[in-house]
């Protein structure tokens, strides 16, 4: 397991749907962007709520522990420690459209800014 310290840990072991969710929206408002959170659940598709849950909220579904006795172990970090800056959409765009497209929002974006492909 990765040596992360997660600043609230909250043990929702037991708990049915929607319950999880619900609970870890109201704790997650507590944190400021970049701090961790170890949700404790026991509930089956919490893993799949989870990565979705995560990626409508701009949060980050950091690591998995299934080692715990009862229940699993989820590192939420609230924030994105990637923001983007630019995205560029390519689906479908054969080649060297991607590399074009790419060359131009980097032109646009200061050092540091991240570009989305």
């Amino acid at each position: 397991m990765p040596a992360i310290k997660p600043q609230i840990t909250l043990d929702l072991n037991g708990l049915a749907s929607p319950g999880p969710l619900p609970s870890l929206r109201r704790t997650m408002r507590s944190l400021e962007d970049g701090q961790v959170l170890l949700l404790v659940s026991d509930f089956p598709s919490m893993e799949n709520d989870l990565y979705v849950w995560a990626k409508q909220t701009n949060n980050q579904l950091l690591f998995v522990d299934r080692s715990r006795p009862k229940g699993f172990g989820f590192y939420v970090m609230k924030g994105d420690p990637w923001p983007v800056k630019r995205s560029v959409d390519v689906t479908g765009f054969p080649c060297p459209t991607p590399v074009l497209e790419a060359s131009k929002a980097l032109v646009e974006v200061k050092a540091g800014q991240n570009v989305k492909l």
